[in-house]
């Protein structure tokens, strides 16, 4: 379902063969994942811990299944990884936000489906980051509305907020 001409919101059922269907609306073309080697998942991996995921970050469902979304060239910037909402509080779960050197992908994986959004830099209009008691909150601004992560893991916060900073805005100040 196309939510807008740069933002998509799919949703995705994965067979155990690794191929998906579309789920919730008739006459959809399925979305293919794209097939990966061992060596791409662990450059993945690498990179995650590089940007500050840890041990617990590393067994959630959302990162085993970002190197299937990832093209082979991307590059992983930054992640968050943690609660999050949607449209003021209406959509509540837990996933990941993952930041690259094309988009910033929001990936929400279940037992049966798999909901995911392609973000371009062209629709954030910026990122907030605070501290609330015992977690962090990063915000990201979109015209779409907020998207809202809790989180307890602050490296992953402060390296996500500083790769989307760098991608928004070059050195001068300019945007990007």
């Amino acid at each position: 379902m196309l939510v807008n001409a740069r933002i998509t919101n799919r949703e995705l059922d994965i067979c155990e063969e690794g191929t998906t269907m579309n789920i919730g609306t008739t006459g959809k073309q399925a979305i293919p994942l794209q097939d990966c080697s061992d060596a791409r998942k662990a450059d993945v991996l690498r990179s995650l811990r590089m940007v500050g995921a840890d041990r617990y970050d590393l067994l959630l469902p959302e990162t085993h299944s970002l190197p299937h979304l990832l093209a082979p060239d991307e590059q992983l910037l930054g992640a968050v990884y943690g609660k999050y909402t949607l449209d003021k509080g209406t959509h509540v779960s837990r996933g990941l936000m993952a930041i690259t050197d094309r988009r910033i992908l929001l990936v929400d994986k279940k037992p049966f489906f798999m909901l995911y959004n392609d973000i371009s830099f062209d629709v954030v209009a910026g990122i907030a980051y605070g501290e609330t008691g015992l977690g962090e909150t990063v915000t990201l601004s979109t015209r779409m509305g907020d998207i809202r992560f809790r989180t307890f893991n602050p490296a992953c916060a402060s390296r996500f907020v500083q790769a989307v900073e760098d991608k928004l805005f070059n050195k001068e100040g300019e945007p990007s």
